[in-house]
């Protein structure tokens, strides 16, 4: 089974997600910001978004998959059972209330 495909119906959050992409599959590395630059541009190009808040990157470390897109201008939730920064959730499921 596909990541993609566990974390969309594990999470019961299905109806609200597009795509699933990893930024680390696709270019590599997540050493800076301009990694979130090339993924906005390759969505683009693809005609998935015109406009990079229409990005949301989800992950567990807080300046790769926080800072990092932030920086780029997409928006960013930090997986983490402590409240680090206002935009964090406890689990996938906690994604749910982000949509509504």
């Amino acid at each position: 089974m596909q990541l993609s495909h566990f974390i969309k119906n594990a999470a019961g959050i299905s109806k609200f997600i597009e795509k699933i992409i990893s930024a680390t599959e696709i270019f590599g590395s997540r050493k800076n910001s301009y990694i979130y630059q090339k993924l906005f541009e390759f969505l683009k190009t693809l005609n998935y978004v015109s406009d990079k808040k229409q990005i949301l990157v989800v992950g567990d470390d807080i300046e790769r998959d926080y800072n990092m897109p932030r920086q780029a201008g997409l928006q960013a939730l930090l997986l983490s059972k402590e409240k680090v920064v206002p935009e964090s959730i406890r689990s996938l499921k906690d994604l749910i209330s982000f949509f509504k």
